[in-house]
């Protein structure tokens, strides 16, 4: 896998598409194990169920929101914004938490650091076409 982390960021309905029309997602705190090239799996919080993985791009950075860009985006200001890069919609969305019920995709949270076996089976299965 190269070195490249999979992170999930989980979003509202009413929030997916600003993060798809401007690939950048907003947190309350920094990231603090991402690295440039990371991927961010962008996952949609459902009514019932779990998160649905839709959406994936390359992390490129992240800064605080000094003035109110999440604001901008979202009508909500957040501390911090990730910036994205080459953004994709995913071939085969997928719902981590029901592919891996004892994985770390159920908890509540907006961030998920992916485990290392977990990101080989969701590759080897095809979740993360096409950005891997």
């Amino acid at each position: 896998m190269n070195h490249t982390s999979l992170i999930i960021l989980k979003t509202t309905k009413q929030h997916f598409i600003g993060v798809t029309e401007h690939q950048k997602h907003a947190l309350r705190g920094r990231m603090t194990k991402a690295h440039q090239g990371d991927v961010l799996i962008i996952a949609e919080i459902q009514d019932n169920g779990p998160a649905v993985a839709k959406y994936a791009m390359q992390f490129k950075q992240q800064y605080a929101d000094h003035v109110g860009q999440s604001e901008v985006i979202w009508g909500k200001r957040w501390r911090f914004i990730v910036d994205g890069e080459k953004g994709c919609w995913l071939s085969k969305p997928f719902a981590p938490a029901a592919l891996k019920p004892d994985g770390p995709y159920a908890q509540g949270g907006t961030l998920v650091y992916v485990p290392t076996a977990d990101a080989i089976d969701f590759i080897a299965a095809g979740h993360l076409s096409p950005i891997l």
